[in-house]
């Protein structure tokens, strides 16, 4: 008995010295992280996008801002599951409706709205041709939605 005592003492002793590192070895990595010196990127799980516009976007955003009345902003890049809810679900939750499935992962460049309601008045999207699904959910909602080839621009 009494050396099964003394194996448990050793376990928990050698357990709680184990903890302790551990506990160090996480306090110094938490202090590396905090003063920067440690920015490896592969460390890490997530980046930051270093430019969310390309530079024709950049410039169709200037000239939004300078063109827009007061009383109304836009948004870049907003996702269409914040513009759009699906009603009368099929199937008890968004995910598993085949028309949420349809604009679920769809993003526009540009949403104009209004800035006492932040309701959305005109969406915008830079690309090479219209979106065939998004077009028509947005002509039902009643909100224009422009799409421009980039060599349309100025």
């Amino acid at each position: 008995m009494r050396l099964l005592l003394y194996g448990l003492v050793i376990l928990l002793a050698s357990t709680g010295f184990s903890l302790m590192l551990w506990g160090l070895w996480l306090r110094l990595r938490r202090a590396e992280s905090a003063d920067g010196s440690q920015s490896n990127s592969r460390n890490r799980n997530y980046l930051a996008v270093t430019m969310l516009f390309d530079s024709t976007a950049q410039q169709f955003a200037l000239v939004l801002q300078d063109i827009l009345p007061a009383g109304y902003a836009f948004t870049v890049g907003m996702a269409v599951n914040r513009l759009i809810t699906v009603r009368n679900l099929r199937r008890g939750a968004e995910w598993r409706d085949p028309r949420w499935s349809r604009i679920a992962h769809k993003s526009i460049d540009f949403v104009i709205l209004r800035s006492a309601d932040t309701h959305p008045v005109m969406a915008i999207n830079l690309d090479v041709s219209p979106d065939a699904v998004l077009d028509p959910i947005l002509r039902e909602l009643g909100v224009p939605f422009l799409s421009f080839a980039t060599q349309q621009l100025p």
